[in-house]
Protein backbone atom coordinates (compact mmCIF):
# COMPACT_ATOMS: atom_id res chain seq x y z
CA UNK A 1 0.00 0.00 0.00
CA UNK A 2 1.34 3.45 -1.19
CA UNK A 3 -0.23 6.26 1.20
CA UNK A 4 0.24 9.81 -0.01
CA UNK A 5 -1.34 13.10 2.54
CA UNK A 6 -0.49 16.41 2.77
CA UNK A 7 3.22 16.33 4.65
CA UNK A 8 2.28 12.64 5.57
CA UNK A 9 0.31 13.91 8.61
CA UNK A 10 -2.53 12.77 10.50
CA UNK A 11 -5.21 14.81 9.59
CA UNK A 12 -6.91 16.02 13.64
CA UNK A 13 -10.75 14.92 14.15
CA UNK A 14 -12.08 18.74 12.79
CA UNK A 15 -10.52 17.68 9.35
CA UNK A 16 -13.10 17.19 6.16
CA UNK A 17 -11.12 15.02 3.97
CA UNK A 18 -10.80 13.65 0.17
CA UNK A 19 -9.54 10.68 -0.63
CA UNK A 20 -8.39 9.07 -3.98
CA UNK A 21 -8.05 5.41 -4.43
CA UNK A 22 -6.41 3.35 -6.95
CA UNK A 23 -6.15 -0.37 -6.79
CA UNK A 24 -4.08 -2.32 -8.74
CA UNK A 25 -4.90 -5.77 -9.56
CA UNK A 26 -2.71 -8.66 -10.35
CA UNK A 27 -2.50 -9.73 -14.55
CA UNK A 28 -4.62 -12.73 -15.21
CA UNK A 29 -2.18 -15.71 -16.20
CA UNK A 30 -2.63 -16.85 -19.90
CA UNK A 31 -4.51 -14.25 -21.71
CA UNK A 32 -3.88 -13.23 -25.16
CA UNK A 33 -0.98 -10.51 -26.52
CA UNK A 34 -4.02 -8.51 -27.44
CA UNK A 35 -6.13 -8.39 -24.24
CA UNK A 36 -2.32 -8.20 -22.02
CA UNK A 37 -1.79 -4.76 -23.87
CA UNK A 38 -5.35 -4.05 -23.14
CA UNK A 39 -5.03 -4.22 -19.29
CA UNK A 40 -1.84 -2.76 -19.63
CA UNK A 41 -2.99 0.68 -21.62
CA UNK A 42 -6.15 0.61 -18.91
CA UNK A 43 -8.53 -0.20 -21.85
CA UNK A 44 -9.36 -3.53 -19.89
CA UNK A 45 -10.13 -2.89 -16.66
CA UNK A 46 -11.04 -5.45 -13.96
CA UNK A 47 -14.62 -6.52 -12.93
CA UNK A 48 -13.50 -9.05 -10.64
CA UNK A 49 -14.14 -9.22 -6.66
CA UNK A 50 -13.48 -7.72 -4.67
CA UNK A 51 -16.40 -4.69 -5.46
CA UNK A 52 -15.36 -1.16 -5.15
CA UNK A 53 -17.13 -0.39 -2.05
CA UNK A 54 -14.86 -3.23 -0.39
CA UNK A 55 -12.09 -2.29 -1.35
CA UNK A 56 -12.84 1.41 -0.12
CA UNK A 57 -14.06 -0.06 3.00
CA UNK A 58 -10.95 -2.06 3.88
CA UNK A 59 -8.86 0.73 3.35
CA UNK A 60 -10.27 3.51 4.60
CA UNK A 61 -11.33 1.44 7.86
CA UNK A 62 -7.73 0.76 8.33
CA UNK A 63 -6.48 4.16 8.29
CA UNK A 64 -8.97 5.12 11.61
CA UNK A 65 -6.30 6.06 14.16
CA UNK A 66 -3.40 6.30 12.05
CA UNK A 67 -4.02 8.73 9.10
CA UNK A 68 -7.25 10.30 10.52
CA UNK A 69 -9.30 9.84 13.92
CA UNK A 70 -12.47 8.31 12.12
CA UNK A 71 -13.08 7.51 8.34
CA UNK A 72 -16.38 9.18 8.39
CA UNK A 73 -14.22 12.77 7.93
CA UNK A 74 -14.31 10.74 4.14
CA UNK A 75 -16.35 13.30 2.42
CA UNK A 76 -15.22 13.14 -0.79
CA UNK A 77 -14.23 9.42 -2.51
CA UNK A 78 -12.79 8.25 -5.84
CA UNK A 79 -11.92 4.82 -6.47
CA UNK A 80 -10.86 2.99 -9.64
CA UNK A 81 -9.19 -0.39 -10.51
CA UNK A 82 -6.88 -0.98 -12.87
CA UNK A 83 -4.46 -4.11 -13.82
CA UNK A 84 -0.93 -4.03 -13.59
CA UNK A 85 2.30 -6.20 -13.25
CA UNK A 86 3.09 -4.71 -10.04
CA UNK A 87 -0.44 -5.38 -8.13
CA UNK A 88 -0.99 -2.37 -4.93
CA UNK A 89 -3.25 -0.42 -4.00
CA UNK A 90 -2.60 3.55 -3.92
CA UNK A 91 -4.14 6.06 -1.57
CA UNK A 92 -3.91 9.96 -1.54
CA UNK A 93 -5.49 11.75 1.56
CA UNK A 94 -6.07 15.64 1.18
CA UNK A 95 -8.23 17.69 3.51
CA UNK A 96 -11.00 19.81 1.75
CA UNK A 97 -10.47 23.64 2.07
CA UNK A 98 -12.74 25.13 -0.45
CA UNK A 99 -14.54 27.61 2.15
CA UNK A 100 -17.89 25.90 2.32
CA UNK A 101 -19.04 25.67 5.79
Amino acid sequence: VEYHSQKGKYFCKESTLRASIIAYFKMPKNVSKRKYVSMVNGSLRPTKRPDLDNVAKIVLDALNGVAYADDSQICELYITKYYSEQPRVVLRLEEITDGKE
